[in-house]
């Protein structure tokens, strides 16, 4: 049996202009470093420091 491709989203993106090829560029660039920006104020929490009495 053959895969077939679907070529909705191909076809869709060649119907774009530049200028809309380039903003959802753009708008997944910006997803992604709203993710990683997410992730660094999660898991880069300040480390507890105990201080012992001498």
């Amino acid at each position: 049996m053959k895969k077939e491709v679907d070529t909705t989203l191909i076809k869709h993106n060649l119907k774009l202009t530049e200028e809309q090829r380039i903003q959802n560029h753009q708008g997944a660039l910006d997803l992604v470093c709203n993710i990683k920006e997410a992730a660094k104020k999660l898991y880069d929490k300040p480390k507890r420091t105990t201080q012992k009495n001498s």
